[in-house]
């Protein structure tokens, strides 16, 4: 079972008027092949496994994106208490939202 290798990267950039091309690269390791080809044979229900491994490893907690959200939440509050900002019954909300 093989794979689609097409996703290639123009290497090439200038200085002054010079160009330097390097052509076309892939944008997969010759290890990342070698994974993925041994992944490629796993049954369907391994590689939904490894899938979801994966995609869990990238969803790392990251402080500065929960500070941003904490102040974006305050902000609103502050804004809603303020009177500048209406709310709406989460009942209405998705009475709408089931009519789109």
């Amino acid at each position: 079972m093989g794979f689609d290798d097409r996703r290639l990267l123009p290497i090439s950039w200038r200085v002054g008027n010079h160009v330097f091309d390097l052509g076309w690269k892939s944008l997969m390791s010759s290890a990342t092949k070698q994974i993925l080809e041994q992944a490629l044979v796993l049954s369907v229900a391994e590689r939904a496994d490894l899938v979801e491994l994966l995609l869990a490893s990238l969803d790392q907690p990251d402080a500065g994106i929960d500070e941003l959200w904490a102040k974006e939440a305050e902000d609103r509050l502050d804004a809603f208490e303020a009177g500048q900002m209406k709310a709406y019954p989460a009942d209405e909300v998705f009475r709408e939202l089931a009519d789109l």
